[in-house]
Formats: C-alpha cells, structure tokens, sequence
C-alpha cells in the first residue's frame, strides 16, 4: 500500500519499515507533504543503512548489513566451490545466514503501554 493512503486511513501506523534506503526517500517525503513528523507522529527505520542517513532533518534508525563481510564470506565460498568442483566434479549447497546489526537513531518513537494495548 502506498504511504499516502496508509496515512489516510483512521487507525494510523504508528511506524514504517522502508526495504531500502531509496524507498525510505518516497517515504520521507510522502510523510513531510502530510505534515507527519518522524518519529513524533510515525516512526520510520529502513533497511541498507546509507551513511547519508546521520545527516537527514531527523536521523534515520537502520536495519545494517555486514557488506564487508557478505562479500568476503561469498568470494570464499565461491573459490571453495569451484576448486571443490575441479576436485570431485560437484557443487555442494549450503544455507549460510550472517546476522544484521540495528543502528539506533533518532526515529523511532518509544509507545505507550496503553497504546501498544489497542494494538495487539
């Protein structure tokens, strides 16, 4: 749904996880044409963690992926991979999960427990 009529709706989110930083962007501005205040109104926190995102009006809490790891990690495995090919004339498949960190910032609102009753 897009964030305009999401806003218009009578039950309000009280916050909204952008899946990038270029969308947290539509976001922003979608929010500031409205008059909404982050996080004073909605809280916003995206997902790719921009360095930009320290120097917007209201610093933007993100969702960090280890980069520097992940493409480490990947070259790895894809070097194991083909000398494991050479070797037996095989691919193995493997689930590798490298977790995320948070980076706090300023937008996100902490919510009433009277509020986050009507909720759930």
């Amino acid at each position: 749904m897009e964030t305009k009529l999401l806003l218009q709706k009578k039950d309000k989110p009280t916050a909204i996880f952008a899946l990038s930083d270029t969308i947290l962007l539509g976001v922003l501005k979608a929010l500031e044409e409205d008059n909404i205040r982050v996080p004073e109104d909605v809280s916003v926190v995206t997902f790719d963690n921009s360095s930009y995102l320290d120097f917007l009006a209201c610093p933007i809490t993100s969702v960090a992926q280890p980069v520097n790891d992940i493409a480490n990690i990947s070259i790895k495995l894809l070097l194991d991979q083909i000398e494991a090919q050479l070797k037996a004339g095989e691919v193995q498949q493997m689930k590798l999960l490298i977790n995320p960190s948070v980076v706090y910032r300023k937008s996100v609102k902490i919510i009433g427990k009277d509020r986050l009753a009507k909720l759930i």
